[in-house]
């Protein structure tokens, strides 16, 4: 029985009723909402007299409202059933970036920013967060080309920026559409658990007796490590914050939503959706939503990921606009057979994205910008990475696991042995990430332009993929090599140059968890100072300085080295 203090939020979830023709036209109408207040800017304050309150509050206060819309319109094109939904939300995508960069390189505007932070010092009422935002949106102008010129290098760049992000948004289209697949006997898919193969696609005609592999990871991954087959995977190869979560059916949605019913508050009959709250330690205060599409759909986002719905901030009047996350995965569906079990590493990438998905939810900052994940490349993965160390604790594997049918609680046995495979292929996994970091820094590092466009993308993955990692391909044999690089998301969703973050940032990961939670995984006070401390200030302030307070010292590389087992 849910107590009555969680059952009443008082905000209202996001709503998910778009369609083809308003998602678009929601975009348009918040771009040129942001574009007339803009103009007003320009229009009635001079370099001068530009100070805070006038050029920064009004853009601060159009920038968090903005957020709440954009990124439900953008975020249709990973989840939704419907095609046409998908199409128009990557459209909608398109212009609020191109917008962006219209935005981002408005030479009137940067001046007033500029002349703002030049009289920094001298404005009063500023708080650090005010001061970090005004600091970082000064660099975002420069960044976007207002250090060049105007004129025709200016113009280039504006144009190169507007084709890379039409390009991230196809790129990223073009894989959740992705339907290929190879037909196999089950004779080939020996060894693969049965959970998988009854799942896949049956065939007909010149298939028939055949099922349907396709390339999205939750076919192709059970089938990579379990196969017994060689020729197929030869042929293949090409309790711890204080929070409280209640969830939220039938009535309880109806009562909750906006236009009364219950199915506008989901995108998919398949979501499950949950209110947070603190605990009664932390005072009973509402947190925010979180939603879980755990299973694969056709033209769905095919990997796992946490997508922020809606960031949390200050109102003006000093109330508090409450976060909705999202944890989208494509965990095998139930079949009739059999509910749908998560294997062991299922269960850490789900606690992974759900790291990321708590770094939303506990934020507290005072504006969008700097809200739950909004933080530094090199510390985004920490606390998702962190959190994954609960799922090789054997206390909480015990709590967490038991028998679907019994009821019979994992067997000490059997945690240690699960225990023992913790850092088996560990070091092929890190040699992995090094391929992909040093693969994304050497593309993104040419000397010149010349060398740039001369670059044999395929033929460096696949060698660098050799001599990093050790693993041919067909190469070995004589045959063309693949194309794995067209397939790695990261680089065009915002980790180009700096995919070596996920590698990194495990050096802040190991080191909180070893230094505080190890001796003492479930310990609330300290999972409560970490929320505090980290999570809670978001990318308000450096994040070394988040760090540092809550090590008590400077970050270190040696729980990183001790748990790889190497000797320092």
């Amino acid at each position: 029985m849910v107590p009555d203090k969680y059952k009443s939020p008082p905000q209202a979830p996001p709503t998910f009723t778009g369609t083809k023709d308003s998602i678009v036209a929601d975009a348009k109408k918040m771009c040129d909402k942001t574009r007339a207040l803009l103009d007003k800017i320009s229009a009635d304050v001079s370099a001068d007299k530009a100070n805070f309150k006038d050029v920064m509050a009004p853009i601060i206060k159009d920038e968090n409202e903005a957020a709440l819309e954009g990124r439900l319109l953008g975020f249709y094109q990973y989840v939704a059933a419907d095609a046409e939904l998908r199409t128009a939300s990557t459209e909608a995508d398109k212009l609020m970036d191109e917008f962006g960069i219209e935005c981002a390189m408005r030479e009137d505007i940067y001046k007033l920013v500029d002349a703002t932070f030049s009289r920094k010092d001298a404005e009063k009422g500023l708080d650090p967060e005010d001061l970090r935002l005004l600091e970082k949106d000064r660099k975002a102008y420069l960044k976007f080309g207002l250090g060049l010129p105007a004129g025709p290098q200016r113009d280039r760049f504006k144009e190169i920026k507007t084709r890379l992000s039409q390009i991230q948004i196809e790129f990223q289209k073009n894989l959740n559409e992705e339907d290929g697949g190879i037909w196999f006997t089950p004779e080939q898919l020996d060894g693969v658990p049965s959970d998988v193969v009854d799942g896949l696609a049956k065939g007909e005609g010149e298939n028939d007796g055949k099922v349907k592999l396709t390339f999205k990871y939750p076919d192709l991954f059970p089938t990579l490590k379990y196969a017994k087959n060689p020729e197929t995977r030869e042929k293949i190869f090409e309790e711890l914050l204080g929070l409280v979560f209640v969830e939220l059916k039938d009535a309880d949605r109806d009562a909750l939503s906006p236009t009364g019913k219950g199915q506008d508050i989901v995108w998919h009959e398949d979501v499950v959706l949950f209110s947070v709250w603190d605990d009664a330690s932390e005072g009973d205060g509402f947190v925010g939503y979180l939603y879980l599409d755990l299973h694969p759909r056709p033209g769905k986002y095919g990997h796992a990921a946490n997508f922020n719905l809606q960031p949390g901030f200050l109102r003006e009047d000093g109330s508090r606009r409450y976060p909705a996350t999202s944890l989208v995965c494509n965990f095998s569906k139930p079949t009739p057979k059999k509910p749908s079990l998560l294997k062991h590493d299922e269960v850490v990438t789900l606690f992974h994205e759900l790291g990321h998905g708590i770094h939303d939810l506990a934020g507290r900052t005072k504006h969008s910008r700097f809200h739950g994940t909004s933080v530094v490349r090199d510390f985004v993965e920490a606390p998702s990475q962190m959190l994954e160390n609960w799922c090789w604790t054997p206390s909480v594997l015990t709590s967490l696991s038991s028998h679907y049918e019994t009821g019979e609680k994992i067997p000490d046995d059997l945690v240690e042995k699960l225990m023992s495979t913790k850092h088996v292929n560990s070091a092929l996994f890190n040699l992995r990430q090094l391929h992909f970091g040093i693969f994304d820094m050497t593309i993104h590092t040419p000397k010149t332009h010349e060398e740039a466009k001369n670059l044999k993308l395929s033929e460096l993955y696949n060698n660098l993929r050799s001599e990093i990692a050790g693993l041919k391909g067909p190469e070995a044999k004589g045959e063309k090599g693949g194309n794995g690089q067209a397939t790695f998301g990261h680089l065009i969703g915002g980790y180009d140059a700096g995919y070596y973050g996920y590698l990194y940032s495990e050096v802040y990961s190991t080191d909180m968890f070893h230094s505080v939670f190890k001796a003492d995984p479930m310990n609330g006070k300290e999972g409560r100072r970490y929320r505090h401390t980290v999570l809670e200030k978001g990318g308000s302030r450096d994040e070394m300085v988040s760090l540092e307070e809550f090590l008590g010292r400077k970050p270190s590389t040696a729980a990183f080295y001790k748990e790889l087992g190497i000797p320092i």
